[in-house]
């Protein structure tokens, strides 16, 4: 299981460095903080995101905005290449985001990756957000994963969540030097793909 932001996608932290740009450019006064808080809300369900445009104060169909915000983002270096190797390998990949629903889906169809990852956990679906236990069960629910699972993040906390629940945690990213005990580290996507090879062959030796 893969991290949206931080992991398949850049920026990490796409609310600092892309939401509240994005909303400035075309006009909105709302704080920082609220415009923060107004996008927890719309992660956990509570606001579709035509809704957190127009509270925004920011005119325009939902769904164009959608599209036009979406393509800001940039896909990690390496992930396409990653992605097409697990195909061909056979690893299945999922992704567990904090994300609203309608973004996840247009940025995933703007990158090409709806039919590389199945299925999608996302926070503005479940009503959670990571790192609480609920999303990660909903991950379980409504997938048919019998075998051991990776869960790739850049934030600590998600993967000490999803280790505790018997996942191998991997923390992703330049930061994931840090010495965790229980966790592994794979600074980028190649890295990464070297750590699930191994992980595949230690699974299938005698």
């Amino acid at each position: 299981m893969l991290d949206a932001m931080g992991v398949l996608y850049q920026p990490p932290d796409d609310v600092a460095d892309l939401l509240i740009p994005f909303a400035r450019q075309r006009g909105c006064t709302t704080p920082d903080g609220e415009i923060t808080a107004l996008y927890f809300d719309a992660s956990m369900g509570l606001l579709r995101s035509a809704e957190l445009w127009s509270r925004l104060g920011i005119a325009g169909a939902g769904e164009a905005l959608d599209r036009e915000f979406v393509a800001a983002y940039s896909l990690t270096e390496g992930a396409g290449d990653f992605l097409q190797w697990c195909a061909a390998s056979r690893v299945r990949v999922a992704c567990i985001s904090n994300d609203l629903s309608e973004w996840a889906v247009a940025r995933a169809r703007h990158f090409g990756l709806l039919g590389l990852i199945n299925p999608w956990t996302i926070s503005g679906d479940v009503g959670e957000r990571k790192p609480q236990e609920a999303i990660y069960d909903a991950f379980v629910s409504r997938s048919d994963v019998t075998g051991p699972c990776i869960f790739v993040d850049d934030r600590i906390a998600n993967v000490r969540a999803a280790a505790a629940l018997g996942m191998r945690g991997v923390l992703f990213g330049t930061g994931s030097t840090a010495p965790n005990p229980g966790v592994l580290a794979a600074t980028d996507f190649r890295a990464l793909a070297r750590l699930v090879e191994g992980m595949r062959g230690s699974l299938s030796a005698p």
